[in-house]
């Protein structure tokens, strides 16, 4: 079986989320707490041992009685907040909105520069990171 790193590399961190959040539906809103995003992405990877590359550069901390936390993931979600990729829904930063134009763009230019056989792999994957009820802020 050819892995992820052999098809071309590794990805890295911010360009694996960036390609993960390019994905995620744009009609809904989601939360911007980077725990619950550090736990659906832990579950997403225990799922999926078999794509142990891709989540290669995914550090999580785990202490007990303590949620999962992942730096990685904490400064992606702060770098989103603070550009045009998202829109803040209200001023606690409670819940986020993915804006589908600028989505489009950011997945486009990361896409270019992954072998295209990640692509289909990480479209999987952000489906099922997009029914986590964890991340999705139900009305």
């Amino acid at each position: 079986m050819t892995t992820v790193t052999e098809m071309r590399g590794r990805i890295g961190a911010v360009r694996f989320l960036a390609l993960l959040f390019g994905q995620l539906p744009t009609d809904r809103e989601y939360t911007a707490d980077s725990d619950k995003w550090s736990s659906a992405l832990l579950r997403l990877r225990d799922r999926h041992v078999e794509l142990e590359d891709l989540f290669d550069e995914l550090t999580f901390s785990k202490k007990p009685g303590c949620k999962p936390y992942s730096p990685e993931v904490s400064k992606f979600l702060i770098r989103l907040r603070a550009g045009t990729v998202v829109q803040v829904v209200n001023s606690g930063l409670v819940r986020l909105q993915i804006s589908s134009e600028i989505q489009k763009e950011m997945y486009e230019f990361h896409a270019k520069k992954v072998d295209s056989g990640i692509l289909p792999i990480v479209r999987q994957l952000a489906d099922e990171l997009a029914k986590d009820n964890d991340v999705i802020v139900i009305r």
